[in-house]
């Protein structure tokens, strides 16, 4: 009888860690820029514990996930959205992922399945007069256009 006991109660157990699921829902772009703020909706299923935290990650930038940096997290134990912003330090490329994880239980969801462009900022050349006093009027400035 013991050990049917046991049986049963390690079934419980099992069945209720697998009833625990995370799923990116959406993204707001699949193009950003360096620094720019990126919006992950995530839906769960199962019980997430109090003072549990969803946590938005993003890869390297061929999808790798072996050291994620962290982006945005959100204290919650229901659907949301994580707000995130994107590092200044991500290289440019063109094959990044996210990943949502929970810290209590501890789960990740699948990738958002869809590759990530990141391009870095630009950088500003500004053409005009170098040496401008206070008082100088009429002064004109260019900044060529930047694509992105």
């Amino acid at each position: 009888m013991s050990r049917f006991v046991l049986l049963v109660a390690t079934c419980l157990s099992t069945s209720s860690l697998f009833a625990q699921s995370i799923s990116i829902v959406s993204l707001s772009s699949t193009s950003v820029c360096q620094e720019e703020a990126i919006s992950i909706d995530y839906t769960v299923t199962g019980i997430f514990n109090a003072g549990n935290i969803f946590k938005a990650e993003l890869s390297d930038e061929v999808g790798d996930f072996s050291t994620p940096v962290e982006i945005g997290s959100l204290s919650s134990i229901t659907d949301g959205t994580i707000n995130a912003t994107i590092p200044a330090g991500a290289v440019a490329g063109a094959g990044y992922r996210i990943q949502v994880t929970s810290t209590d239980p501890t789960l990740t969801s699948a990738n958002n399945g869809v590759d990530i462009t990141i391009t870095a900022l630009p950088t500003p050349v500004i053409t005009g007069n170098v040496n401008v006093c206070e008082s100088a009027a009429g002064e004109v400035y260019s900044v060529p256009n930047v694509p992105g």
